[in-house]
């Protein structure tokens, strides 16, 4: 009974002394007391109790109790009939009950400092009913331990380490001299439901623990942004997300070690942006872990508008720094100027510039290093039906690719990387099947400001293309300076025509073309250059289809003669190009000719002048022309054996012929140039 300290009330005493009639020695002695309206408190809990009334015996080695009962603050507090052992080897148990009492300072301060240390963790509120019980075990040396059991109804805690305040709590703790034991815990957070796994925590400093929260239909809003650590902070602005979530959220301590967190969610149709990407997202679900400023992705899908994605990977923050590591898919990503925003500040004019637009599969690997701001890139991509302006439109472009870019920032930011495609096909009119390119790859490379593309090969139409370009001064758009070269080998007019689904279809020959450009500020301005093209072993049935080549305009055929050979030269110059000779040979006829095309208004301005092909060249049998056989040939070079001029536009243009020679003047000058011929051929 040491340390217990009666504060007011009266007591009714009443003593009662057995003696031994033979010897006169007291032998048994009882003493009552009779409580009312007292208060007292016990140094081990000093928490007052107030209007104390019960009795109290005396008996022997034992302390019964009983109808004691009295007031926690505005708590009923009883004592449970029982008996407290006085000798120390004897056990013995005494329960009280407390019903509501109140979750304050001065319960608080009645607590041991080990429990109140868990108490400023956990910040609880509200009312309980507490069961205390007072137990010792028969037997020397035994200790009296003292156990709580708290029932909670609709308490709240704000623990430390969870970031959601809890209310309406209900569930059990058991308390001990050693440690808490929570079990059946459960209550809410706003609309979300919250729940507790059963958990031990132990006094012991440093001991290890591991709580565990639930949280269902979770809200992601400013509120829960705003409780998270920092580290999660970092990783919540980095994706901005909202909608409704389950949450998991594991608090922990390894002997020793410091306090961890984890989170691990449930996404429900939410949605996000994350800063790097510049679609937001909607419909999320997944799963997502977060542990120490690490956020990890775990087949995480959602859509942007009609586009699927898919995401793994992790995002780890630390130092305002992130660590990217990330694979993503796409499916049906459009092509829109949004996405220039994912691209260096240098690249954004050129995207702008190309204008891509269109329907891509895509799946990529991301690789960021924040300290040295190292990127490192790849992936497949998959063209269906793109469209992009390179010189000319070009539409409906399909194909498959990969590629590969490594970023590395040492002062000055450095980029090189590759991309190679299986196959790409497109048109530049939506009625042509399209231009394809198989076996596509480069490398390129940005170093002090400047952009190179080297070794550029490709195979189509079963010839080749390579070339190179570069760009300088990146980081001022109206200064930049640009050149390249490309190359192309052996192609195949007939595959070219076939694959291309352009018209006539008899064409056939072996290409050769070399172009080489350089420019300053905007793309097509102050553009100069030059090129030409050849074709060898051919049979080229109309003159439209060698302006064709030249990439200059498509046009209706005119039904020229066929020719078996072709020379293209011209230049560049700013939105002009200069067609300084196109040469067409062939057996009876050739064409000479120059030009120019406007690229901005699509203006074209060309004359062309023929040239007959005698002596040899005419079909002859022994000598002599072959009558039978002029009917064909007149016709073949009916209506382009004069000047011929071409103006207009691509899409409108306009033919006209320059009648300076009359066709039977011109059969005359045949049989007189086939004379001639013959004279010089009998002399000596």
């Amino acid at each position: 009974m040491r340390g217990l300290e009666v504060h007011d009330g009266s007591v009714d005493l009443r003593l009662d002394i057995a003696y031994d009639p033979w010897t006169g020695k007291e032998v048994k002695y009882a003493l009552a007391a009779r409580l009312s309206n007292g208060s007292f408190s016990h140094r081990e809990f000093p928490y007052p109790i107030r209007e104390l009334g019960g009795e109290v015996e005396l008996a022997g080695q034992r302390l019964a109790v009983s109808g004691v009962k009295g007031r926690m603050g505005r708590a009923e507090f009883r004592v449970l009939d029982g008996s407290i052992a006085l000798s120390p080897h004897m056990g013995f148990q005494i329960a009280a009950f407390a019903e509501k009492l109140e979750l304050d300072e001065t319960l608080r301060s009645a607590l041991s400092r080990d429990f109140q240390v868990q108490w400023d963790l956990f910040k609880p509120k509200g009312a309980v009913d507490l069961v205390l019980t007072i137990m010792r075990d028969d037997g020397e040396n035994q200790r009296t331990r003292v156990q709580a059991r708290v029932a909670c109804h609709k308490c709240s805690i704000a623990y430390a380490h969870f970031p959601l305040p809890v209310s309406d709590i209900m569930g059990s703790i058991e308390i001990t001299s050693e440690d808490m034991r929570f079990s059946d815990m459960k209550g809410k957070s706003k609309s979300a439901a919250i729940k507790m796994a059963d958990a031990i925590i132990k006094y012991e400093t440093g001991a290890p623990f591991d709580l565990k929260f639930e949280a269902e239909d979770l809200a992601l809003d400013a509120d829960l942004r705003a409780a998270l650590p920092a580290g999660f902070r970092d990783t919540w602005d980095a994706f901005s997300p909202s909608g409704p979530v389950d949450l998991e959220w594991q608090i922990s301590r390894a002997r020793g070690a410091d306090v961890a967190q984890r989170a691990a969610v449930e996404f429900k149709s939410c949605s996000a942006s994350y800063r790097k990407f510049p679609f937001p997202i909607q419909n999320i679900r997944g799963r997502a872990t977060f542990e120490g400023g690490k956020a990890t992705l775990h087949s995480l899908t959602g859509w942007h508008e009609k586009t699927p994605l898919k995401a793994d990977g992790s995002v780890t923050f630390a130092g305002g720094r992130a660590q990217v590591a990330l694979e993503i898919a796409a499916q049906d990503m459009p092509l829109t100027a949004d996405i220039a925003q994912m691209l260096p500040a240098a690249y954004q004019d050129t995207w702008q510039t190309l204008k891509p637009r269109g329907p891509v599969d895509l799946t990529m690997k991301v690789s960021l290093d924040g300290a040295s701001r190292a990127v490192l890139c790849t992936g497949d991509v998959h063209f269906k039906g793109c469209s992009f302006v390179c010189g000319l439109p070009a539409r409906d472009a399909k194909g498959n690719g990969s590629f590969r870019v490594d970023v590395a920032e040492r002062g000055a930011a450095r980029v090189r990387g590759s991309v190679w495609f299986s196959e790409v096909r497109f048109s530049e009119k939506e009625s042509r099947a399209g231009r394809k390119l198989t076996d596509l790859h480069a490398k390129f490379r940005e170093d002090a400001d400047a952009f190179y593309i080297d070794d550029l090969e490709a195979r189509a139409f079963n010839g080749s293309i390579a070339g190179w370009a570069y760009i300088m001064d990146l980081s001022n758009l109206d200064n930049t300076v640009y050149s390249a070269k490309f190359s192309l080998r052996d192609m195949e007019l007939e595959r070219l025509v076939k694959d291309g689904d352009l018209s006539p279809k008899s064409l056939t020959g072996v290409l050769q073309a070399e172009t080489k450009f350089e420019g300053k500020g905007a793309v097509g301005k102050d553009l100069a250059g030059s090129g030409k093209i050849e074709v060898r072993k051919g049979q080229l049935g109309e003159l439209p289809l060698m302006l064709g080549l030249l990439n200059v305009f498509h046009l209706a055929p005119i039904g020229a003669p066929a020719f078996h050979s072709a020379n293209v030269e011209y230049q560049l110059e700013g939105e002009k190009v200069l067609v300084t000779r196109i040469d067409l040979i062939g057996q009876t006829l050739s064409l000479y000719g120059k030009g120019d095309v406007n690229k901005e208004t699509g203006e074209i301005n060309f004359r062309f002048v023929p040239e007959l092909e005698v002596g040899p060249k005419l079909p002859v049998v022994d000598g002599i022309l072959d009558k039978t056989r002029l009917p064909e040939f007149i016709d073949k070079i009916k209506g382009a054996v004069v000047p011929v001029k071409l103006s207009g536009t691509y899409d409108d243009p306009v033919w006209q012929l320059d009648p300076l020679l009359s066709l039977n003047k011109l059969i005359q000058g045949i049989f007189k140039m086939r004379e001639s011929g013959a004279r010089k051929e009998k002399k000596p």
